[in-house]
């Protein structure tokens, strides 16, 4: 199922529950029926208008539910509410419909979490591959060389990575856009981890060299996004969310960019020379700034997530 059958499924069911609230009240018994007829066809038309919603519904609701559904409406037409089709009778049935979309739900409607989990196993190894490379890369000159190109393939494989939850929740309905953009997403970050390989790319007056690359990778971002943007901006409600996600986003962009400036620049202890060796160097302000920027990615994805499944 998509998420379009999830806000499918959502409208009726809070139809049903105002339908049965409205009942229980004291009410004209003639006023109870024409609004429950009323409920009752916003219900179908919710469930059953078009050809590309349909194809979201499971074989169930073409049975039970229609059929309990127009079993309601032939008796209100039949009968009046309170007579011979009780009231209770009638919030009896209701609550069926709602029990049946329930079903529905739970069964056919299940939250992907695996681009979420692509994310954390990939900060995972670019946080554990900076430890590997900081602890053993004074073993030797062969084992820093080593070490600290492992070391860059981690952030290509965490950037990569990056992209995947927000790029599969913003574009789940696209799904031609979604795997176009995961698929170069890959090749790009396959690229950059082969580059980060190269023995001349070590060299430390690659360092701007190296900041650039990643800074360009990450940067790479915005053509999906601002392809999101056209997408949703039109819908209030998407808007709404597509923007909290954007906040986020630019968030984590702001502390990419300026871990990677502070780690080119090596400031400050550029312009105080041997007052930072050990503390707020700007070595360790680039892995803060990448932490932060990982929560903060983290934060947008979860946005995600309840944009797109509530």
């Amino acid at each position: 199922a998509t998420p379009d059958a999830a806000a499918l499924y959502t409208e009726p069911i809070l139809l049903l529950q105002k339908a049965r609230k409205r009942l229980g009240k004291a009410l004209h018994l003639d006023e109870a029926k024409d609004n429950l007829r009323k409920i009752l066809k916003d219900v179908e038309i919710n469930l059953f208008r078009g050809k590309e919603k349909s194809k979201l519904q499971p074989a169930m609701i073409k049975t039970n539910f229609k059929k309990t559904l127009k079993f309601l409406q032939k008796e209100l037409k039949k009968r009046n509410v309170g007579k011979a089709l009780h009231v209770d009778e009638v919030r009896g049935k209701l609550l069926e419909l709602e029990t049946q979309l329930r079903a529905i739900i739970t069964k056919n409607f299940k939250v992907e979490y695996w681009p979420m989990f692509v994310y954390l196993v990939g900060a995972m190894f670019c946080m554990a591959s900076s430890s590997m490379a900081h602890t053993f890369s004074i073993c030797s000159p062969k084992a820093n060389m080593w070490w600290w190109r492992i070391d860059y393939v981690g952030i290509a494989v965490m950037i990569s990575t990056s992209f995947c939850p927000v790029v599969y929740y913003v574009f789940l309905n696209e799904v031609v856009w979604r795997n176009f953009y995961l698929v170069l997403i890959l090749a790009l970050g396959s690229l950059v981890a082969t580059v980060s390989l190269m023995e001349r790319f070590q060299r430390d007056d690659y360092r701007f060299y190296r900041a650039f690359l990643f800074i360009a990778f990450g940067m790479f971002s915005i053509i999906p996004l601002i392809h999101a943007f056209f997408l949703h901006w039109k819908d209030p409600i998407d808007s709404q969310a597509f923007n909290r996600i954007i906040g986020y986003e630019l968030m984590m962009g702001a502390q990419y960019l300026g871990g990677a400036l502070v780690y080119a620049t090596q400031f400050p202890e550029c312009a105080f020379p041997g007052k930072f060796d050990l503390f707020f160097n700007s070595h360790q302000v680039f892995h803060v700034a990448i932490v932060l920027a990982a929560y903060t990615h983290y934060i947008a994805v979860v946005e995600a997530i309840e944009w797109r499944y509530g």
